[in-house]
């Protein structure tokens, strides 16, 4: 053959058209280990840029003070979760320039066992306190729980992912249906940050159990929002009749809010507010279980029923006499607090002062108690 049929044979070769599926079967062994070959060439050198990042995620997923990683295991976490080889050279290299860019990583030479890292995003301390908010919520799903409580692991400490009792079981509780909370939540706090009015329909439940818009759409200045018993309130002036009053809204009751352009009214020209929000004089002018001023309390208790009352007023409480099987307890509170309790309470307990208080809840009991005759 001459040199000018190689030529057009070599260029013919080129330019024919991409190998089909079936085409490419029937392909020899030889080809086909240089197309492996090839391909696991390219590989590499891509995963090689990524194998840094690989290092830093398995230190921060699986190590601690307490779980020191050798470079044997760190090479066998990166081939297990990223599937991936690599040399203890190429870890010892990673892990220095890791420690060169302030990563605050404990290193074998150091402590003499393993590498880890120094400090975590979160300790188990952090965690399990964020993990707590979660399970006590009553408007996130088990599913949002769940999924939240998996990313939280990652930025935790080993002990958080091997204790499974700590964020394994999410106990069925009851929630509210839908609402838009979290949304109206985000709004209201980037609107408050910028001290501007917002507008929203504020709703009520009928008697089948649907929500219902209670008027027209409402324009407010937003000042706070206030977190009591997993509730949460929205503090504002609402614009028109009420120039000089505050007014409190349930968040999970509001619906089609919307941003606007206009700054919020001075809250200092608000009667006690002169000096900024004060969450203790909101919830105290609002909120039920926080109305009415401070008075002194005297209880009679049963002794083995002391827990129920340092679950309800703390243990600020104060043990001023013993007899027999009670405990004479002085608490601190305000009237509506006491009030409610002590009807709750009642086989429990008996209030003996302040004697007003006592007798509204005298009261309570004559006019109600025929219900049940």
């Amino acid at each position: 053959m001459k040199k000018d049929d190689k030529k057009t044979e070599t260029n013919i070769i080129k330019e024919e058209a991409p190998v089909s599926e079936s085409q490419e079967a029937i392909f020899t062994p030889a080809e086909e280990t240089v197309k492996e070959e090839t391909t696991e060439k390219k590989k590499p050198q891509t995963a090689k840029k990524l194998l840094i990042l690989y290092v830093l995620e398995v230190l921060q997923k699986y190590s601690d003070k307490h779980h020191k990683l050798t470079q044997s295991e760190i090479i066998s976490l990166i081939k297990r979760d990223y599937d991936m080889d690599c040399e203890r050279k190429a870890i010892s290299r990673h892990i220095k320039s890791l420690v060169d860019h302030g990563y605050k990583i404990s290193t074998y030479e150091e402590n003499g066992e393993g590498y880890y890292i120094g400090e975590k995003e979160f300790t188990p301390e952090d965690a399990f306190m964020l993990w707590e908010g979660l399970m006590s919520s009553k408007y996130i799903s088990k599913e949002e729980i769940t999924h939240l409580v998996e990313k939280l692991g990652n930025y935790c400490g080993i002990e958080y992912r091997l204790g499974s009792s700590f964020h394994g079981g999410i106990i069925s509780r009851y929630t509210y249906p839908e609402t838009f909370i979290y949304q109206n939540l985000m709004i209201l706090l980037t609107e408050m940050a910028a001290n501007k009015k917002v507008t929203f329909v504020y709703n009520e439940y009928t008697k089948d159990k649907l929500i219902t818009p209670t008027g027209p759409k409402r324009s407010v200045s937003p000042y706070a929002v206030v977190n009591v018993d997993n509730e949460y309130y929205l503090a504002a002036k609402e614009d028109g009749d009420k120039v000089s009053t505050l007014s409190c809204f349930k968040i999970r009751m509001i619906s089609n809010i919307e941003t606007t352009s206009v700054m919020c009214d001075d809250i200092s020209l608000i009667p006690g507010y002169a000096k900024g929000f004060d969450h203790e004089h909101f919830a105290n002018e609002f909120i039920s279980p926080f109305r009415g001023e401070k008075l002194t309390c005297h209880l009679n208790v049963a002794k083995d029923q002391i827990e129920a009352v340092i679950d309800a007023f703390g243990d600020g409480i104060r043990i001023i006499d013993e007899e027999d099987e009670y405990l004479l307890i002085e608490i601190i509170t305000n009237e509506e607090r006491m009030y409610r309790w002590a009807i709750q309470n009642a086989d429990i307990a008996e209030l003996k002062e302040p004697q007003l208080l006592r007798y509204k809840i005298k009261d309570y009991f004559d006019i109600n108690s025929w219900k049940y005759r």
